[in-house]
């Protein structure tokens, strides 16, 4: 019996210890509980204002599309407008060129011209005048240019492998030459008027006169009359054209 009894006591102290357990275990489990629902509200908060905040931000992004569109359908309509204001503006002025009054169809409208600016040298830094130039270039003319290249030929601007004429004088060498006729000799009738002409020319006209002056008037007429003849007589009488030996 004192065995039972001692055993009985030991369950009961047993029970006891699972009894104060299971209080422990509900005390745990409710402050776990506790602090989950505080981390889950806390948690719910924060997504709660981020969404707030993206909604927000949303809500502001579109009203500032909605008004960037309305701005821009302003802006169309205004172009719109400017279209067709051009459009009426050309039509006037065709009617007005094909009538001939003019081009300008608004008397006070003057129409811009643009500034036409002369480049400088590359040297050029203000202090000299821009039309200083270095002319010691072989290939360049005073102005700066190069000459424009030119035939001998026919004066052309191209080269003479280029040149039409080219083969108009290939094709006159190739052909057959003409035998020239024997030159005239000089007869001795010729030979001896200038051999008369010459001792005119040196003749008597040119020693001092009895006065003691020379006979420069009637005497340099006859010098140049007998040197024309002389010269006249000799070209007539001498060969038209050389012989086909001495061309060559």
């Amino acid at each position: 019996m004192a065995r039972v009894e001692q055993h009985l006591v030991n369950r009961e102290d047993k029970f006891e210890e699972l009894e104060n357990r299971l209080m422990e275990l509900g005390d745990g489990i409710d402050e776990t509980r506790e602090e989950l629902q505080a981390t889950l509200n806390e948690s719910l908060d924060k997504v709660a204002n981020e969404s707030e905040a993206l909604r927000i931000a949303h809500a502001e992004e579109v009203s500032t599309m909605k008004e960037e569109n309305r701005l821009l359908k302003e802006e169309v309509e205004k172009m719109h407008e400017n279209m067709k204001d051009v459009r009426d503006e050309l039509v006037l002025l065709k009617i007005l060129v094909a009538q001939g009054v003019g081009t300008n169809p608004h008397p006070t409208l003057t129409i811009p011209t643009a500034r036409v600016e002369i480049p400088k040298p590359s040297t050029f830094k203000g202090a000299r005048s821009a039309r200083e130039k270095n002319f010691h270039s072989p290939k360049e003319d005073r102005r700066g240019e190069r000459p424009v290249l030119k035939c001998y030929l026919c004066d052309g601007p191209h080269k003479k492998r280029n040149c039409a004429k080219r083969t108009v004088l290939s094709a006159m060498d190739k052909e057959p030459k003409q035998a020239s006729p024997p030159p005239e000799q000089a007869t001795m009738g010729s030979l001896q008027y200038c051999s008369l002409g010459t001792m005119r020319l040196v003749g008597p006209s040119d020693a001092p006169s009895e006065d003691g002056e020379q006979d420069n008037g009637m005497g340099d007429v006859a010098k140049e009359k007998d040197a024309e003849e002389c010269a006249t007589q000799e070209e007539s009488e001498l060969p038209r054209e050389l012989p086909l030996e001495e061309q060559d």
